[in-house]
């Protein structure tokens, strides 16, 4: 009777506003980790700073060169009077009218960081969605691995308890045999689980990391108080679209 698991109580406020915390944290480890976003986001940083550089182009053009007369003598048309003495050159040109080039040419870096900034939104969506999706198919598995393996006690027993049943009346040997045939297939079935089970941790182990700290996320998320409080979420709309504004990957 100890080994009845306990039925899945109604999660509080703060426990579904927790496990929201938890998927998040979990997202975002991924979305720091994603080479994909880091790519993009490093195109992002050079699309907007080709945008800067264009606007300069309209501002006042300032160059400053330094010459010094060692190998000719001072003319009248230098400002240096001594042989050998640097002088200093400062010139400022500023563009007037060049009929809307630099215009243009700076809307097509601006229309240019933005696609690159809808990629990168995309690619947070995509690498969201692939980590919860294997968190949620990692919590599934593993509560049918608890499941199979309560039924496998269970089965275990009556198959021991039959046994002794056969021992002193020989004509339920066919009832043992159904038994020991549900517990091979059981059996079987768990076999199959944890294949599955580790298939998904290796998923979110390449998406969050294999530390101690991604270990020790990854199992928060996936443990059943958590799965408890998400089971009274409508959707997980609102966490995706707040995803790319977090702190953490400003």
């Amino acid at each position: 009777e100890g080994d009845v698991p306990e039925p899945i109580q109604p999660a509080s406020a703060a426990q579904t506003a927790d496990a929201i915390e938890r998927l998040r944290l979990l997202a975002v480890a991924a979305v720091e980790r994603s080479p994909t976003v880091r790519d993009i986001a490093a195109g992002v940083r050079a699309s907007q700073q080709d945008v800067r550089e264009v606007e300069a182009l309209g501002k006042p053009q300032v160059n400053l060169s330094v010459s010094s007369r060692f190998t000719e003598p001072p003319s009248n048309s230098t400002a240096t009077p001594l042989r050998g003495v640097p002088y200093y050159v400062v010139s400022a040109t500023q563009q007037l009218w060049d009929f809307g080039r630099l215009e243009s040419q700076i809307q097509s870096r601006r229309t240019v960081v933005t696609g690159q900034q809808e990629r990168l939104r995309s690619a947070y969506e995509a690498i969201a969605g692939e980590t919860l999706s294997a968190a949620a198919e990692l919590s599934r598995y593993r509560a049918q691995l608890a499941a199979t393996d309560l039924y496998l006690s269970r089965m275990e027993q009556l198959s021991r308890m039959i046994a002794e049943l056969v021992r002193e009346d020989r004509g339920r040997s066919a009832e043992l045999l159904q038994v020991q045939s549900r517990l091979m297939q059981a059996k079987t079935a768990r076999a199959l689980i944890e294949v599955k089970v580790r298939e998904n941790e290796i998923v979110l182990a390449r998406l969050v990391g294999d530390d101690g700290a991604a270990r020790a996320l990854i199992d928060a998320v996936c443990d059943q108080a958590t799965v408890a409080a998400l089971l009274v979420l409508p959707s997980i709309d609102g966490f995706l679209s707040g995803l790319p504004n977090h702190p953490a990957l400003k």
